[in-house]
Order: C-alpha cells, then structure tokens, then sequence
C-alpha cells in the first residue's frame, strides 16, 4: 500500500488484535478529544469484527482517517505498519482496549507540540501501586524498570506504558526490531541509548470492558521483555557489557589461581592441575571479552557519528 503524500498535524496510532468490544468508544473518545486528529486502527488479524466496527465507526462520526490491516500477528509488527504508511507532524500511540483514558491527551501533547520533548509517556505508575489487582504488574513494571535504569543510568518510571507520543524524527529515525509486546521497551531504549528528550507524564488508567480480554501473557511475554533489554544492552554499550563478563572471568581466575600461583612460588610445583588449566582459560576469556567489548565499542561509536550526520543531512 503506498504512504500517504500529505502530512497530518496529528496522527492516532491505535494497533488492535480482537477488540470489537470497546473499539467504537476507543474512537469516539479520541474523536471527541481531538476532532482533527487522523485516526488510524491497524487491524492485527483480528479473528472478531475490529476491523469492522472500526469503519463504521470512523464513517458514522465523520472522522478523518483509516483502517489498516496487517496479518502478521504481534504489536510491533502492526505498529511498525502504521509509522510506516502514516506521514504525520506527531504521532501518539494508544492501545485499543480502552484502559488509557483519551482526556490526557491534551496534557501528553503538550510538551511535543512545544517543542520541549521528542517522547512523552503516559506514567501510570500510581494506579498499579494504589490498585490491588494489579500489584504484579506494578512489580514486574518496577522490576525490569530497574534494571533499565540501572543498564542505562536513567531514571524510567513505566516502562510498559502503551500510551505515549512522538515527534516525527523520532518515529522516522527509530527501526523497530520488537515483534510483540516487547515493543514499550524498545521504543524507551532507543530514545534513552540515542539521547532523545523524553518526558513521563501521570495519566488515568482503568480496567477493560466486561467481555474484554488481555493479550499479554505475563510469563511469556515476560521472558522475551527481559532478553530484549539484555540484548540491547549488549548492542548498545558493548564496552560495559562484554568488560563486566571479562572483568568477572578475570576477578573468579583470580580467586582461584592465587593458592595455586602461591604454592607454585614456594615449592616450584604446580598442584590441582586441573585448577590451573580452569584458571587460564577464565583469564584468557576475561581478556578476549573485555578486547571484544573495546573493538565494538568504537565500531558502535563511529556508526552513531554517521547516523547523526545522516540525521543533520
């Protein structure tokens, strides 16, 4: 399908996979909200009537905009979709489950709009603390939301946030590799690992419709989450990466090879052979990785040097 030849002010992403049940109000509340805004559901091979109700309701209200289908199944791969097709000033992203609340997008599009961030997040962080039923997704959030802050030295908040928006070289200059829900994440250490102006914002947050049903699997989902910042870590700061591996070799050959060394200075005999032979190859890996880890280190330098020259071209 060809790209839009226009650019719209705004533009509302809205991936879906089986949300028939609150994909009308979805729509009708962000219509409300922000009338000329271009409103675009990407369809993810919805085996209900999404794509459907999505139409009609985008027709009854008069509404610019459109429905997008895409059959390979997982939300980065339908949110790719829409960046790509879709030619816009500002992009926001919303799910379609009707758990964000379309009123705080006046207060989420502030801050981009002026010219003060590239990525504003909806910051739902107080809801999952003050919400019982919902205390293992505000631990799993704070969890991996550590870790990333940790890795990257950032003080990130909701990471899991599906609410947030964009400013056009942001969206343009960002590959999304993320097949499924791992796609927050990917998107909040891209901005963070390529030093963008981000924002988090406290929004509203509310359950699903009766009848509506999650698509996240916490365990699973879970997994590819946190492979996914281990991943990117390793991609995007190899030197810090691959030196904590050698230095941690190195440190582990240390402890075990001073009794050895000590001994060896003092009879001239070399016992638990097997000890030595371990000692040498942790600290030939140590070294090799902390090697590797300079070597792509200045590779990963010279091409963030030439995507910034690319960027100013």
């Amino acid at each position: 399908m060809a790209s839009e030849v226009f650019r719209h002010a705004v533009a509302i992403i809205i991936p879906a996979y089986n949300e028939e049940i609150p994909m009308a109000k979805v729509i009708e509340d962000f219509h409300r909200i922000r009338p000329d805004a271009y409103i675009v559901v990407v369809d993810n091979a919805s085996k209900d009537k999404t794509a459907s109700i999505a139409q009609e309701t985008l027709q009854r209200l008069g509404a610019s905009g459109r429905v997008l289908s895409y059959n390979l199944q997982g939300k980065g791969f339908a949110v790719r979709h829409a960046f790509r097709e879709i030619d816009a000033e500002i992009y926001v992203m919303v799910d379609g489950d009707d758990t964000y609340s379309a009123a705080d997008l006046p207060i989420l599009l502030g801050p981009v709009q002026a010219g003060d961030y590239d990525m504003v997040t909806g910051d739902r962080l107080h809801v999952y603390r003050n919400t019982s039923a919902r205390k293992f997704h505000y631990l799993g959030n704070l969890w991996v939301s550590t870790i990333i802050n940790v890795f990257f030295r950032s003080q990130i908040h909701d990471i899991f946030s599906g609410y947030r928006v964009f400013h056009r070289k942001f969206i343009k200059n960002f590959p999304i590799l993320s097949r499924g829900f791992e796609l927050e994440t990917e998107i909040t250490l891209h901005a963070l690992s390529n030093h963008y102006r981000i924002c988090e914002i406290p929004i509203a947050y509310q359950d699903r419709q009766a009848g509506s049903v999650s698509k996240l699997n916490t365990f699973s989902d879970g997994f590819k989450i946190i492979r996914l910042v281990f991943s990117l870590f390793r991609l995007y700061y190899p030197l810090r990466f691959f030196s904590w591996i050698g230095l941690s070799c190195i440190a582990v050959g240390l402890f075990l090879g001073v009794p050895v060394v000590t001994y060896f200075l003092g009879t001239g005999l070399v016992p638990r052979v097997p000890t030595a032979i371990l000692v040498a190859i942790l600290e030939i890996v140590g070294i090799l990785c902390v090697g590797l880890g300079l070597i792509l280190d200045t590779v990963i330098k010279l091409n963030q040097r030439q995507a910034e020259l690319w960027r100013l071209n």
